[in-house]
C-alpha cells in the first residue's frame, strides 16, 4: 500500500534540494531557482526503468530556450567511470521542469539539484542504483547513490581496508543541515547496508581500490553480529525532519535482527513519529514488547540503551507520511553473567542520557568528510539479562 496523504514532499538541505513525483504530479511546472539561480547548479536525476512519464518531463531554462528531456538523464551515464551524467544550469538563468504529461502525472523519481557553491562538489562521485560499478578503481573519498526504489550498498577491497561515515543525504550536506550519522564502518575490506530511502553518501577516510555494487533490494532478515541500522520508508535524517516519498513505498515495516546466541546490543533511536516503533526483545526464557513514540527537537527524539537477546523484532505501520525513524545498532558481543561492552562501531555521539536536542547530536559537516565524535563509556557493566531488558525499555520511555 502506498503512503495515503501527501502534501508538499520536497526535501530541503542548505545547498541542496530533492524532489519526488508528489512534486511534480498536478503541476505543469516546479521551479528550480531556489537552487540553481544565484550560482547555476546541477541537477541529478534517476528513475524506474522504462519510466512511462518521463520522456515529457523536461528542463526549461529562460524563456525561449531549449527544454530538455528528463530521460536521458534519468538513464545516461559517463561510460569510463559508470557517474551519473548531471544537467548543469549556468547562474542567472531561472530553470524549471516542465510536465507535460496528461493530467500532469509523474512516476518514481529522484531530483537532485545541488548548488555550484556546494560543498564536495568537484570531488563527489554520483552513481544510479540501476548501474552497478563492478571494475576495481580509486572512485573517490566522496560516493552518492540516488535511486527511487530501496536499495544495498556493497563496497568491497581484495586487498585494502577501507573505513567511511554513511549518511542518508547526498554530498553536499553542512553543519547548520544538521544532519545525522547513519552508519560509522569499522575497518575492513567490506561495507554492506541498506537504504531504505532515495540516497545515501558514503564519506571515506581515504580514497582506495574497491568494488561498489548497487542492488535494488532491501534485507529486512538481519543477522545481529553487525553493527547496522534500520529505517522508516524515505528516511533522511536532518533537522527539519522532511523526508522523501514515493509510491514505490509500503507503508508499513518489519525488521528481525536473531542470533543463536544470546548477544549484547546497543540501541540508538532517532523518532520523529506519532505511529508507534514496536519493538519485541527475544531471549531463551523472556519475551518483552514495547512500542515507542518521539518528536523532533524533543527530550523524547533520541533514546538508546543496552539490551540482551537473541532476537530483535521491529514492526512499523505509518498512517503519516511525514513520520521517520532510525534506529542504530551496535552487537557488544556475547552476553555472559558480567557483561562487559566491547564497542565494534561508535555511533555519532554517546550520552548517559537521552539528548534534550537534536543539535547536540549531531556531527559537524567540513567540508570534505564528516567528524564523527568519539564515544563515551557506557554505564551499563555487570548487568543481569533481565536488568538489560528492563534498563532499555525503560530509558526508551
Amino acid at each position: 500500500l502506498a503512503f495515503f496523504s501527501h502534501s508538499q514532499a520536497a526535501v530541503h538541505f542548505t545547498r541542496s534540494l530533492i524532489l519526488d513525483e508528489f512534486d511534480l504530479i498536478g503541476k505543469n511546472s516546479v521551479s528550480l531557482d531556489s537552487i540553481c539561480l544565484q550560482n547555476g547548479c546541477k541537477v541529478y536525476v534517476s528513475a524506474v526503468k522504462d519510466d512511462q512519464f518521463i520522456g515529457k518531463l523536461s528542463f526549461q531554462g529562460a524563456e525561449g530556450a531549449n527544454a530538455e528531456s528528463l530521460e536521458s538523464y534519468a538513464y545516461d551515464f559517463d561510460k569510463k567511470t559508470q557517474q551519473k551524467i548531471p544537467f548543469v544550469a549556468e547562474n542567472n538563468s531561472p530553470l524549471s521542469i516542465v510536465n507535460s504529461n496528461e493530467n500532469f502525472a509523474c512516476g518514481p523519481i529522484v531530483i537532485y539539484a545541488i548548488s555550484n557553491d556546494a560543498n564536495n562538489l568537484y570531488v563527489a562521485g554520483v552513481y544510479d542504483v540501476s548501474r552497478t560499478f563492478r571494475d576495481e578503481q580509486a572512485i573517490g573519498k566522496v560516493v552518492t547513490i540516488i535511486g527511487p526504489r530501496p536499495f544495498t550498498v556493497w563496497a568491497s577491497s581484495p586487498s585494502e581496508e577501507m573505513e567511511a561515515s554513511v549518511y542518508m543525504t547526498g554530498f553536499d550536506i553542512e553543519k547548520d543541515d544538521k544532519c545525522i550519522q547513519a552508519y560509522h564502518s569499522t575497518r575492513g575490506l567490506g561495507i554492506k547496508y541498506s537504504v531504505n530511502g532515495p540516497i545515501t553518501t558514503l564519506f571515506f577516510e581515504e580514497e582506495v581500490q574497491m568494488n561498489v555494487d548497487f542492488f535494488e533490494f532491501f534485507e529486512k532478515d538481519l543477522e545481529m553480529t553487525s553493527a547496522t541500522f534500520i529505517s522508516s520508508p524515505g528516511f533522511i535524517g536532518c533537522s527539519n525532519g522532511e523526508v522523501y516519498r514515493t509510491s514505490l513505498y509500503p507503508n508499513d515495516a518489519n525488521f528481525t535482527f536473531t542470533s543463536d546466541i544470546a548477544r549484547s546490543v546497543h540501541l540508538e533511536a532517532y523518532l520523529n513519529t506519532e505511529d508507534p516503533l514496536e519493538l519485541t526483545v527475544e531471549s531463551v526464557n523472556t519475551i518483552t514488547s514495547r512500542s515507542f513514540t518521539g518528536t523532533i527537537n524533543s527530550d523524547s527524539y533520541h533514546r538508546m540503551g543496552e539490551v540482551s537477546a537473541t532476537k530483535l523484532s521491529f514492526f512499523y505501520t505509518m498512517s503519516d507520511s511525514s513520520s521517520s525513524f532510525l534506529v542504530k545498532m551496535t552487537d557488544l558481543g556475547l552476553t555472559q553473567s558480567t557483561v562487559r561492552p566491547r564497542r565494534t562501531t561508535p555511533p555519532t555521539t554517546r550520552h548517559s542520557t537521552p539528548s534534550t536536542s537534536l543539535s547536540s547530536t549531531s556531527p559537524s559537516i567540513p567540508p570534505t568528510t564528516p567528524t564523527v565524535a568519539a564515544p563515551t563509556t557506557s554505564g551499563m557493566k555487570g548487568a543481569s539479562l533481565s536488568t538489560f531488558i528492563l534498563l532499555v525499555l525503560l530509558h526508551f520511555v
